[in-house]
């Protein structure tokens, strides 16, 4: 990948504009850091720039675009970003919807990110329940407390009584 990246580097100062060039020149980035993770110097977001620059490009056919979008959605997906994959995978097939690896993408992230809802409203839940449990304590333990609260009894309030009379003027 070192190679080729320094090729495609050339290439793109000679013609910055070129498709094939700067395609290639993302997809170089993103395969050696899929390749080499531990590379601190790489970065998904190199190729991610490279291929959101390329999508912006208003001279692209759709069939090119969902492309670029598609390798933008894997390198998200690799990334863990899987909203973002997933909106992405989606573009590309709104542009493309005959792309059967983006199809294949797209399932499977969106299975992941169903996943992770359902974890996310199941963790809500069982906080909510949680809470409502804590509360149902606390509410009983109040309860007690109040029950077990000691009320003055007629002798203690007649010897109050007669503190007070005892020094009342």
């Amino acid at each position: 990948y070192n190679n080729a990246l320094k090729k495609y580097d050339e290439a793109y100062l000679k013609d910055s504009t070129k498709y094939e060039v700067l395609y290639n020149r993302a997809n170089g980035y993103y395969h050696k850091k899929a390749n080499t993770p531990n590379d601190a110097e790489l970065t998904y977001e190199t190729s991610n720039a490279l291929y959101e620059k390329i999508a912006a490009d208003t001279l692209l056919t759709d069939v090119q675009r969902a492309e670029v979008y598609r390798n933008l959605g894997e390198s998200l997906f690799m990334q863990q970003e899987y909203e973002a994959a997933l909106n992405t995978f989606r573009e590309s097939l709104r542009l493309n919807p005959n792309d059967k690896e983006t199809k294949y993408n797209y399932v499977l992230t969106k299975r992941i990110v169903d996943q992770k809802r359902a974890s996310q409203n199941q963790n809500q839940d069982q906080n909510q329940d949680q809470n409502k449990d804590n509360q149902d304590k606390q509410d009983n333990q109040n309860q007690q407390n109040q029950q077990n609260q000691v009320l003055p009894n007629q002798r203690d309030m007649q010897q109050i009584h007669s503190i007070h009379s005892y020094y009342a003027p």
